[in-house]
C-alpha cells in the first residue's frame, strides 16, 4: 500500500454489535436502485399528468455532475494523475446533500420545485445503484470531506 493511501474497512467488527455493510452490497445497491426507480417513475407521471417536465433539461442536469467534475479535473490534471483537489471537486456535485442545498434553494428562489434537478438525483442513484460512491480523499486532513473515505473503491 503506498504512504499516501488510507485504507478503511468499515465492514470490520468494532465495538458493539455486527460490522457495518459494505456500500457495494446488494442491498445497499438494490435501496438505491428502488429510489432511482422511483423518482422515474415520477417523472414520467408528472410528464402525463401533472403539465409535464423539460426531459432535455432533465437530461442536462443528469450529466451536469460528471460534466462538471470531469471538465474542470480533466483540464487542471497532468496525464493520468488527478490534482490533489480532484476528488473533493468531484464529491461535492456527487452528494446528496450538495443536490439537496441546490433544490431547497432554487425553490426558495422561484417559489416553485424545479423539477429537472431530479436528473441531478437520478445520476448519483445511479452511481450507487451501480456501485460507485464518492472518491478517496486522502489528499490531506484539511480538506473539507477529509472525513469521507471509501473502502469501495478498493476490489479485491
Amino acid at each position: 500500500m503506498d504512504s499516501d493511501q488510507v485504507e478503511v474497512n468499515i465492514s470490520e467488527k468494532s465495538g458493539f454489535g455486527p460490522g457495518f455493510q459494505d456500500a457495494r452490497s446488494w442491498l445497499f445497491r438494490t435501496e438505491y436502485s428502488a429510489i432511482l426507480i422511483a423518482i422515474v417513475a415520477y417523472l414520467i407521471w408528472r410528464t402525463f399528468y401533472l403539465g409535464g417536465v423539460d426531459w432535455l433539461q432533465v437530461l442536462f442536469w443528469a450529466v451536469f455532475p460528471d460534466l462538471v467534475s470531469f471538465v474542470a479535473i480533466g483540464a487542471f490534471s497532468k496525464i493520468s494523475e488527478w490534482p490533489t483537489w480532484g476528488a473533493n471537486f468531484y464529491n461535492l456535485f456527487h452528494t446528496i446533500l450538495t443536490w439537496g442545498l441546490v433544490f431547497a434553494a432554487t425553490w426558495a428562489v422561484f417559489s416553485a420545485l424545479y423539477w429537472p434537478l431530479l436528473g441531478w438525483l437520478v445520476h448519483i442513484m445511479m452511481d450507487r445503484a451501480v456501485g460507485y460512491t464518492l472518491r478517496e480523499t486522502h489528499h490531506g486532513k484539511n480538506s473539507p470531506f477529509s472525513h469521507t473515505r471509501d473502502p469501495i473503491l478498493k476490489r479485491s
